[in-house]
């Protein structure tokens, strides 16, 4: 989903396209075996290299830039720049470019890793004011 949405860059029906694209990939490579699994990989890899270089070409330099960042987070596994915390009314919201807002002790995230819950904080004891 994360490689679909980089694909995407903000528009929701490209988005779904690389979804698609990804789920033809999965299922290409789910169907071949032995030595057929290996030529599939490979095709792939080429292929998917190729389409992430052609992106990358036609962005200018300062979305380049950013495309790049976006990328090697998301190769590593972590939050890209951008990724940002908004909350309001005890709410949490996490995400990039305002796609995420949560409000009145509700949580939206782009993606969760382990788990959220929502409790009450506990009441601070009257000697600390």
């Amino acid at each position: 989903m994360a490689v679909a949405r980089w694909f995407g860059r903000g528009d929701p029906e490209r988005e779904r396209a690389e979804l698609t694209r990804l789920d033809r990939t999965a299922a290409e490579l789910e169907r071949a075996d032995g030595a057929e699994l290996e030529g599939a990989r490979i095709g792939q890899t080429a292929a998917w290299q190729t389409r992430f270089a052609v992106l990358l070409a036609g962005l200018d330099e300062a979305e380049r830039v950013r495309a790049e960042a976006e990328l090697r987070s998301l190769v590593a596994g972590r939050p890209g720049p951008g990724t940002f915390v908004t909350a309001e009314g005890n709410g949490v919201g996490v995400g990039r470019d305002g796609n995420n807002h949560a409000e009145h002790g509700s949580v939206a995230a782009t993606m969760i890793h382990g788990g959220a819950r929502i409790e009450h904080p506990s009441q601070p004891d009257p000697s600390q004011g």
